[in-house]
């Protein structure tokens, strides 16, 4: 097996910690129903990270839901499907039942991230971590680290084979665009402000009829656009095959990713980022694996 290990000195744990990182765990894809099934060994270390300011349980559940969501749409289409090829209604009946439980359970855990965003930002140790982010952020030239983690997510999409269409790594790019804008100041509140608003969306959505599979446009997660200035690809309000279900996910991925990277760059020192660009490119794509299928009723 081969690895090496980012061995950094975190301040406010008074140790040196250890990630190792194993190269032969590269993969891009994923095969399991959700990232939150079956997390990779980057994923639990971007939790670790993440847990330093509080945010795990953040990001663990945002992750469930997205996976409850990804289940109702197959059993919603399944019914459908079912009716379509003339089978007993009995049996469309049963998947859409079921369709209707985990969409019930998707917008629990919706909810559930909300109030556990507040929670966070109420403790005790919030405004000591904002304090000290906005601050190591500025003295370190954490705009810097970001600028380059977009350079490192937008090759990663170019790279990646087989990879996404022009189209879709487009929507990527932009949603990564919001997501860094949100952290530009390395500002905690402004962060998870922007998850908490990505998460808002997704809640209105799976509370839908459709369950999420209502088209989208980028406007429901970003505030980068001008009042009057054209939607970074066409179609506005119905974009391609995307649905608030599919945004939601790539979107919360993001906005994960730019916090993991933030809090790692403050109280651990990450200077390479490449593990968990692993971990979240592998979230991406267990987006499209979900719900790429699951958007459209047709």
């Amino acid at each position: 097996m081969n690895g090496i290990d980012i061995v950094a000195w975190s301040d406010d744990l008074d140790l040196y910690t250890r990630f190792p990182i194993t190269t032969t765990r590269v993969g891009m894809t994923m095969g399991c129903s959700s990232c939150a099934d079956h997390p990779t060994e980057y994923e639990e270390k971007a939790a670790e990270v993440l847990g330093l300011v509080g945010l795990r349980e953040v990001f663990q559940r945002g992750d469930q839901a997205a996976a409850e969501a990804g289940r109702a749409l197959t059993h919603l289409n399944r019914a459908e499907r079912t009716t379509a090829l003339g089978f007993a209604s009995d049996v469309a009946a049963v998947h859409a039942a079921a369709a209707a439980r985990c969409s019930q359970r998707a917008q629990q855990q919706a909810q559930a991230v909300l109030a556990q965003v507040d929670q966070v930002a109420q403790g005790d140790e919030w405004d000591r971590h904002v304090e000290k982010v906005r601050a190591v952020f500025e003295q370190r030239g954490g705009e810097q680290m970001l600028a380059d983690l977009r350079d490192d997510v937008r090759l990663q999409l170019l790279d990646a084979d087989p990879g996404l269409n022009a189209n879709n790594a487009e929507l990527v790019l932009t949603l990564v665009d919001s997501g860094i804008k949100a952290a530009s100041a390395g500002d905690l509140n402004e962060i998870v402000g922007y998850m908490r608003k990505v998460m808002q969306a997704a809640a209105g959505g799976y509370a839908s009829p459709e369950m999420g599979r209502q088209p989208i446009g980028l406007g429901l997660f970003d505030d980068g656009r001008g009042d009057d200035g054209p939607w970074p690809v066409g179609g506005g309000a119905d974009i391609k095959g995307w649905c608030i279900a599919l945004g939601a996910c790539i979107a919360w991925a993001i906005s994960s990713l730019v916090a993991s990277m933030v809090v790692c760059f403050v109280y651990i020192g990450c200077a390479a980022s490449f593990w968990i660009l692993l971990a979240f490119g592998a979230h991406f794509n267990a987006c499209f694996l979900i719900f790429a299928n699951l958007c459209s009723q047709q």
